[in-house]
């Protein structure tokens, strides 16, 4: 979507050069001001969107236990006469008729993003929707810091990039689970550095973060892979040259590009989907015991993971994480994603439209041409 965006831009640049060239007046500041204001408050607006409902409920979402109260009935006594029958046949109320207990379970929070929204503002404060974001400003900064590093290291001895993207994975696997804590947590009193977990607790969770970066540059590499097989890879560094091609097989790249995006979706749904629910709980079963929990949250997955008190450090291996995430849990994730696609999508839309009227008004009536956006 925000390839949309861009490739408006270019094309508002080229509308308004063209529209002025030649003539001594140049575009007014202001107006060219606006277009750049129009795709910053775009940007914000796909963040805010993209990290409270994609991050923080889809957490949020990955982790909740609904809650299930037991109810238990007394049962009535062997000797308990029915009154409602004739002295002549009274006879004692059969109390296998009469169940002992039943179960509720209860809605979850997650089930709505209104619910969940009005749950973290109650719980935590009307800027719950941005909870964590600094922890998450500084795990990407360190991250691509260090993968930058990492990546130029492991070119002099020729090991792949794939694996520098792993390394560093592991590496910053200690603020990934600071972040998981804060989010998944009530509000603490502690500041979020001495919440920072120790070598004891991340030390666990290394080899499920190596996992789950493993299965993410598969399903990378795949695409690449398809992309060169295609003859594709030019196109991503140089999209301009697609421009030189005729129609024909600009059409036949267009699907080419279109069929790779589709496996790739459908291998990121198979494969990467359940990874990333997987290491969310492992992350989340490490959770102090001292920090209650924003939502409910069975800290012993079904009792697969054996609490520290017991002996155990607590933490889920990712298979049990995984099933223990039931299919009315996958299915709510993947509807609230479902839900970040469509406010996603309006809001490109808006902004496009947005962007386009903008441009009339700097081009006027010669604004004719017609402008093509990339599918």
């Amino acid at each position: 979507m925000s390839g949309i965006v861009h490739h408006l831009v270019s094309r508002g640049y080229e509308e308004a050069h063209d529209r002025f060239k030649g003539q001594p007046q140049p575009i007014s500041p202001w107006k060219v001001a606006s277009l750049f204001v129009t795709v910053i408050v775009y940007m914000l607006a796909m963040f805010a969107i993209e990290y409270t409902y994609g991050y923080i409920v889809a957490t949020l979402a990955m982790v909740e236990t609904p809650m299930v109260t037991a109810f238990k009935l007394d049962a009535p006594q062997a000797d308990d006469i029915d009154p409602f029958v004739s002295s002549d046949d009274k006879k004692p109320i059969l109390s296998a008729t009469v169940p002992e207990s039943f179960v509720v379970k209860t809605k979850p929070i997650t089930a709505k993003i209104r619910t969940t929204m009005k749950h973290l503002r109650t719980q935590a404060g009307p800027w719950a929707r941005f909870r964590g974001l600094h922890i998450y400003m500084i795990y990407h900064f360190l991250f691509f810091g260090i993968y930058a590093c990492l990546q130029h290291v492991f070119r002099l001895v020729y090991i792949p990039r794939a694996a520098a993207a792993v390394t560093t994975h592991a590496i910053m696997c200690q603020w990934g689970l600071l972040w998981t804590h804060v989010v998944i947590s009530a509000p603490s009193t502690q500041s979020w550095y001495k919440r920072i977990p120790t070598f004891a607790t991340v030390k666990p969770v290394v080899f499920p973060t190596v996992i789950f970066a493993g299965v993410e540059q598969l399903v990378i590499l795949v695409s690449r892979d398809l992309l060169n097989a295609f003859g594709l890879h030019r196109f991503l560094r140089h999209p301009e040259l697609i421009n030189d091609l005729s129609s024909a097989n600009q059409q036949k790249a267009l699907a080419q590009i279109s069929f790779i995006g589709l496996i790739s979706a459908i291998a990121g749904f198979l494969v990467l989907f359940p990874a990333c629910i997987a290491l969310t709980r492992v992350y989340a079963s490490a959770l102090p015991e001292q920090d209650e929990s924003i939502v409910p949250f069975d800290r012993t997955f079904g009792g697969r993971a054996k609490p520290r008190t017991e002996g155990g450090d607590g933490i889920v291996s990712m298979l049990d994480a995984w099933r223990t995430f039931d299919w009315a849990a996958r299915v709510r994730l993947i509807k609230l994603y479902a839900k970040v696609f469509a406010m996603e999508f309006a809001t490109t839309l808006f902004f496009g439209l947005l962007f386009l009227g903008q441009l009339r008004i700097i081009s006027g009536p010669k604004m004719g041409r017609k402008i093509t956006v990339p599918q």
